[in-house]
C-alpha cells in the first residue's frame, strides 16, 4: 500500500508517478487507489486464490503468481539471486522457488539466466580455525 511505501520504506514515489503518467499505455499495477495516477490498475490479489495464495515474501514471487494468473506459458528469470541480499527477507528465495515449482506443476516452463536460485546452499559448522586451517570461504568456480 502507498502509505507503507511512503513511510516504512522511505520510498520516493515521484519517479513512479511520473513514469506511470508518461506511459499510460503500459499497465501500472498498485495495491490501492492513487489519485495522482488515475490510470493505474488495482492488483488482483483477491482473484489470485490458488496455491499458498498468502505465502509471498517479495516482488518476484508475486510476479510469478501474477504470471500464472494471467495464463503464462513460459517465464524467464534473469539476474535473481536472493542469497542474503540486503533488504530482502530471508524467506524470499524459498518463496520464489515455491512459486516457480507451482508454475512448473501447472505446465509453465521456467527458465533462469544468471540466477543463483535453484542451487543448494550449505551452512556448515566446523572446528577449523580461520587463518590456520585450510577451508574455502567461497565456492571455487574455476573448474565449472
Amino acid at each position: 500500500m502507498r502509505k507503507h511505501l511512503e513511510k516504512e520504506w522511505e520510498y520516493g514515489l515521484f519517479q513512479d508517478i511520473l513514469w506511470a503518467n508518461q506511459n499510460k499505455n503500459i499497465p501500472f499495477y498498485i495495491c490501492d487507489k492513487w489519485k495522482d495516477v488515475p490510470t493505474a490498475i488495482i492488483f488482483p490479489r483477491d482473484k489470485m486464490r490458488f496455491g499458498r495464495y498468502n505465502y509471498h515474501c517479495g516482488s518476484f514471487d508475486w510476479m510469478i503468481a501474477f504470471a500464472i494468473y494471467k495464463g503464462a506459458k513460459e517465464i524467464e528469470l534473469h539476474g535473481i539471486n536472493l542469497t542474503f541480499e540486503w533488504g530482502e527477507p530471508i524467506s524470499a528465495r524459498a518463496c520464489l522457488e515455491y512459486w516457480c515449482g507451482y508454475a512448473e506443476a501447472k505446465g509453465i516452463k521456467i527458465t533462469t539466466k544468471n540466477c543463483f536460485i535453484f542451487h543448494p546452499y550449505q551452512m556448515v559448522r566446523t572446528n577449523k580455525v580461520y587463518g590456520y586451517d585450510h577451508f574455502n570461504l567461497i565456492e571455487d568456480w574455476s573448474n565449472k
